[in-house]
C-alpha cells in the first residue's frame, strides 16, 4: 500500500500504530510524499523510535513549508536529544522562534525551555523586548519566553527576565510573576527582592488591580521575611482585593 499514493495515507495512519523497528524504513520513505499532512503523520510517527537514522529527514521537516510538517519535526528533534549536543539542538530550533506561524514560533520557543544550558536560555532571551527593541515579539511569544526561561531555572535566565521586566507585555508580566515562586529555593532571594521592588514602584490604580494582587501573592509564596513590612503596608491599600491578599501572604510568611 504505501508504494501506491493514493492509499499511502492510510498506510502511513496504520504503521504510526505499530511501534516496531520494521517500520522505521518505510515512515522516513513516507515523509517524502507530497501530501504534508502524510508527511507530518510520518514525522510523529518516528518520534517513538528515537533514531538517529531520522535525522536527515528531521533537519528536512524544520524547513517544510507545511506547518504541521515543522510542528511535527520539533518534536523529532526533540525526541533526539540523546543523540545531538545542546548545542546543535538550539542552533536547529533558534531559528524557528520566528517562524511566520505564531504557533510553530510558540513550540519552538517551549522547546528551548525543555532544553538546558546557557545556549538554550541565550536563545530564549533574545525573544523578550528589551533584547529585541527593533522588532519586539507579540504578547503571546513574549509569554512564551518568560515561561520557558522559567522552566531553566538558573540565575542567568532570572536576571535576564528580571532585567527585561520593564519592556515586558502585561501578559508575560503576569506570566513571570506567576512563574518566580516555582524558582529552586537558592533563586528565592533574588525573585522576592524584584517581586519587591515591582510592587512597591507600581501605582495602585484600577489597570494594575490583577497585577499587584498577584504581585503580593507572589510574596506570600516566595516566604521572604523581609517583604513583611511591605506587605503590611498594603492592608491599608485602597484595593480591596490587594488588602485580602496581603492578609493571605502575612499568614503565609509566619507559619
Amino acid at each position: 500500500q504505501l508504494a501506491q499514493p493514493a492509499l499511502r495515507p492510510v498506510a502511513v495512519q496504520a504503521l504510526s500504530r505499530i511501534p516496531h523497528p520494521a517500520t522505521l524504513p518505510l515512515l522516513i520513505e513516507a515523509t517524502d510524499d507530497a501530501r504534508s499532512p502524510v508527511r507530518a503523520t510520518a514525522l510523529d510517527a518516528l518520534c517513538p523510535f528515537a533514531d538517529i537514522a531520522t535525522w536527515p529527514v528531521v533537519q528536512r521537516g524544520l524547513q517544510d513549508p507545511a506547518p504541521a510538517v515543522r510542528s511535527a519535526a520539533i518534536r523529532g528533534l526533540l525526541s533526539l536529544r540523546g543523540h545531538l549536543s545542546a548545542d546543535q539542538l538550539v542552533e536547529f530550533l533558534t531559528p524557528l522562534v520566528d517562524d511566520p506561524d505564531e504557533t510553530i514560533a510558540q513550540q519552538a520557543v517551549y522547546a528551548l525551555g525543555r532544553l538546558t544550558g546557557p545556549a538554550a536560555a541565550t536563545a530564549l532571551l533574545r525573544q523578550l523586548p528589551a533584547n529585541n527593541p527593533a522588532s519586539p515579539p507579540t504578547a503571546s511569544l513574549q509569554t512564551a519566553a518568560v515561561q520557558a526561561l522559567i522552566w531553566h531555572n538558573t540565575t542567568l535566565a532570572l536576571t535576564g527576565l528580571v532585567a527585561a521586566w520593564d519592556g515586558l507585555a502585561p501578559a508575560a508580566r503576569l506570566a513571570l510573576v506567576q512563574g518566580l515562586p516555582t524558582l529552586v529555593p537558592e533563586l528565592q532571594p533574588q525573585a522576592a527582592q524584584a517581586l519587591q521592588r515591582w510592587l512597591g514602584a507600581m501605582p495602585a490604580i484600577p489597570e494594575h488591580s490583577l497585577l499587584r494582587r498577584h504581585l503580593v501573592l507572589a510574596l506570600g509564596q516566595v516566604g521572604r521575611a523581609e517583604a513583611e513590612p511591605l506587605l503590611r503596608s498594603l492592608l491599608d491599600d485602597p484595593d480591596r482585593g490587594v488588602q485580602l491578599h496581603a492578609e493571605a501572604a502575612l499568614r503565609q510568611l509566619q507559619r
